[in-house]
């Protein structure tokens, strides 16, 4: 039986963030997102 993961990939970015700082990031080239608490970087 296949176990459900927090990485499935639609399930990891929930919405981008969109407040002045996050904006201000933008200007060199970084974007915020809101993600899941359970993923992780492992992969």
């Amino acid at each position: 039986m296949k176990e459900k993961y927090a990485t499935d990939y639609y399930d990891i970015i929930r919405r981008p963030i969109i407040t002045e700082k996050a904006t201000l990031a933008s200007e060199n080239n970084t974007i915020a997102f809101e993600v899941s608490i359970k993923s992780t970087k492992n992969r």
